[in-house]
């Protein structure tokens, strides 16, 4: 069965392939088209269209970026599909019709896509190329390119995603997507930051060179192993830390003593020891440095509320499906962007303030958490080792003082260099009159 359908003015390809297949009959209109792709799609797939027959088939004929949203729900194309059984809300780069008995068909036209929509796929010779990729994307994943890197990425994260394994929940089940309550939501949505950890000591000791190493992919190494809840967080209140309970925490915490040589492991919103909110993959850090009984326990922290869930780990399937991919050579950009932009997807509602088909800023914040926790754990078991301490933090880049101009020559003991994911790279060398 045909999974993608590619359709000019005089022809139409089937997957990519150069060999046409029987085209829409001239005179045909947009229901007609809808329902010759209906007849070798199955259960769902893309049809794609060039700007000449978008306008031949009566789909559109005009890019849909320069409509309003009244115009857009009301574009003739679309009622004609109504009026023929399928269900269709307005026009957008990317369209899906849909209806009883009918598959799901993602209709996008392919000269009206930004870059950004198809990350990797556009710099392919021409659209057969495109359809190509796009199909070799859904035999991969098993679910369709229909959008951007974002809605892409969440469609597969429905698609892989798995939660707990009994009787009430079922193995595919769905989780509640969480609202967060009143008066928290920003909190939530800037618990941990996007950008990385930015970070340097007021006082180093001076080096003629600094060599900078990056942490391979740290998002998607935390995502596999971060536990998430699979339903909606319960109100738990002041309750005592359990690493095991997945969710955000109100914290208070004291002040760290070693910023020196570390940023503090709360993160960047505890400066001062005021409150805020942290998910449990970096309180957990926290935790277990206040456990210590040596010159690095951290002071203490008490918790003032919290919202929080049994987790599981829930993006496991769906990081694992990503890394496979990673080094094709044909998928791995549009791969890479949907990793990069799904956990900034998952933490907002969109620009209307309606929720997203997954809106979850506790997952968000939970694997963003996790990666710079890890981070910054794998750091502090080079500094007790050696006693090599970082002069700068910035994101997953980590830079180290160094007298030696060659960083072959003075890699610190404990910095594992590795193309594996989690591991670092060698990213740049400096002197330091260039810093």
């Amino acid at each position: 069965m045909i999974t993608t359908l590619y359709v000019t003015a005089d022809a139409a390809y089937a997957d990519g392939s150069y060999r046409p297949i029987r085209p829409p009959a001239p005179g045909d209109g947009w229901a007609d088209v809808l329902q010759r792709a209906a007849s070798v799609i199955r259960p769902d797939g893309v049809l794609l269209l060039s700007a000449e027959a978008a306008t031949l088939y009566g789909y559109a004929d005009t890019n849909p970026s320069a409509l309003d949203a009244p115009a857009r729900a009301a574009v003739p194309s679309l009622e004609a599909a109504r009026a023929d059984g399928w269900k269709v809300s307005r026009l957008d780069a990317w369209t899906t019709f849909h209806g009883p008995g009918k598959p799901a068909l993602h209709v996008g036209v392919l000269d009206w896509c930004e870059r950004e929509d198809l990350p990797g796929l556009l710099d392919w010779h021409g659209p057969l190329d495109q359809a190509a990729l796009i199909h070799a994307w859904y035999l991969e994943y098993g679910v369709p390119w229909a959008g951007n890197p974002a809605v892409v990425g969440i469609t597969l994260a429905r698609h892989l995603a798995h939660g707990p394994h009994d009787k009430r929940h079922g193995t595919f089940a769905r989780p509640r997507w969480q609202l967060p309550p009143d008066g928290t939501r920003d909190a939530w949505h800037n618990a941990e930051s996007f950008r990385g950890t930015s970070w340097r000591p007021d006082t180093s000791a001076p080096h003629p060179y600094q060599h900078t190493f990056d942490a391979n992919r740290q998002w998607l190494a935390a995502a596999g192993v971060t536990p998430l809840a699979w339903d909606a967080l319960e109100h738990t209140g002041p309750r005592p830390f359990d690493p095991k309970a997945a969710g955000m925490w109100l914290v208070e915490f004291e002040r760290w003593p070693h910023d020196q040589v570390l940023p503090d492991p709360a993160g960047p919103r505890a400066k001062g020891g005021r409150a805020c909110w942290v998910p449990t993959s970096r309180l957990g850090l926290v935790d277990q440095l206040a456990q210590r009984s040596d010159q690095w326990q951290h002071p203490g922290y008490r918790v003032l509320d919290s919202y929080t869930a049994p987790g599981y780990t829930v993006l496991k399937p769906w990081a694992d499906g990503i890394r496979r991919v990673l080094d094709d050579q044909d998928l791995s950009g549009a791969v890479k962007a949907v990793y990069a932009k799904f956990f900034t997807s998952i933490s907002r509602p969109d620009a209307h303030g309606r929720n997203r088909r997954i809106y979850r800023p506790d997952w968000a914040a939970g694997v963003v958490g996790m990666a710079q926790a890890n981070l910054w754990r794998k750091l502090f078991k080079v500094g007790t080792t050696c006693g090599r301490w970082p002069v700068r933090i910035s994101a997953d880049a980590v830079a180290y003082g160094s007298d030696a101009a060659d960083w072959h020559d003075d890699v610190p003991e404990g910095l594992e260099l590795s193309d594996q994911i989690g591991k670092f790279k060698h990213a740049d060398t400096r002197a330091l009159e260039a810093v």
